[in-house]
């Protein structure tokens, strides 16, 4: 069982989790520089200019940037952009139950989904890392089925849905756009879901690094070099494993070469091996099949 995180009421989304159920978060810092661009910065009154550099790299990039909007459309864009003060470990963007107002593109950091099961265990959704979008929970009924929380110092850019759809209306080709940024994130998940959980401990494992990997790699970082921002406990429960049995699982990948693992820090020594564990290789290396179930 995930340890239970304190539930606490809704934020201002004026003030994107400047109040974190009712504490305030640390005031950002100007200036300060992490992936996906400069957060801590107001979001009215930002230029074109460094709406465009803070865009690279994220998910709303594929929304605006590369379709060709002119400098009257980007400014009409830059009106509902809302790039976020840094939430901190532990922070929500938001719980089960709060009402859907925005969709959020994470810019850095990472936060993990999760829901309540019936037995009251925490079951986790899924981990989005810079570039992702989350918030697609909300569409269907209005409020929101899971809860994102902060696994790190993280920073998000808010998309205001109402203020979407009325903009939608007077950029010709942006409602198209938004609906294939949409079904992009909805098949990517249950693409992620599919390959991971199935199979063995070791498969299972070795497909859910692979996908970080990759993930990593699409944003032009290195794809060996993994920080694991989740615990074991929380990465076992996204894959329907033990926490024992992923630890496990870590310490024989580690000795068989396949990974050095440090605390949080995971370095993929050999990708074609890992693949083959996971299932996306013909197992030209019998001994790195891995038998943990």
């Amino acid at each position: 069982m995930v340890s239970q995180q304190k539930k606490v009421g809704n934020f201002d989304p004026d003030q994107l989790c400047d109040i974190n159920r009712g504490r305030f978060s640390r005031p950002a810092l100007p200036g300060t520089v992490s992936i996906g661009g400069v957060v801590g910065h107001a979001a009215r009154g930002i230029n074109v200019a460094r709406l465009r550099a803070t865009c690279e790299g994220c998910s709303l990039a594929e929304l605006c940037l590369p379709r060709g909007l002119d400098q009257t459309e980007l400014e009409q864009l830059e009106e509902i952009v809302r790039p976020s003060r840094p939430i901190h470990a532990g922070d929500y963007l938001y719980d089960v139950g709060d009402p859907f107002q925005s969709l959020y593109a994470v810019r850095s950091g990472s936060i993990e989904a999760y829901i309540y099961a019936l037995s009251g265990e925490e079951e986790v959704l899924g981990f989005y890392m810079p570039g992702d979008l989350l918030g697609l929970d909300g569409l269907l009924n209005g409020s929101h089925t899971c809860s994102a929380l902060a696994l790190e110092t993280s920073s998000v850019c808010r998309l205001p849905f109402n203020t979407l759809g009325v903009l939608c209306q007077k950029l010709p080709g942006l409602q198209q756009e938004m609906y294939r940024l949409v079904g992009k994130e909805l098949s990517k998940e249950q693409a992620v879901l599919l390959a991971i959980r199935r199979g063995n401990a070791a498969g299972r494992l070795a497909q859910f690094l692979l996908n970080m990997s990759k993930r990593l790699a699409e944003r032009g970082l290195a794809a060996c070099e993994i920080h694991l921002s989740m615990s074991r406990k929380h990465i076992a429960n996204y894959l329907g494993l033990t926490e024992a049995t992923v630890c496990r699982v870590f310490a024989r990948f580690n000795e068989t070469g396949l990974l050095r693992v440090e605390r949080r820090h995971c370095q993929i020594l050999d990708m074609p091996a890992l693949e083959t564990v996971a299932g996306e290789k013909d197992p030209e290396a019998p001994q790195h099949r891995l038998s943990l179930s």
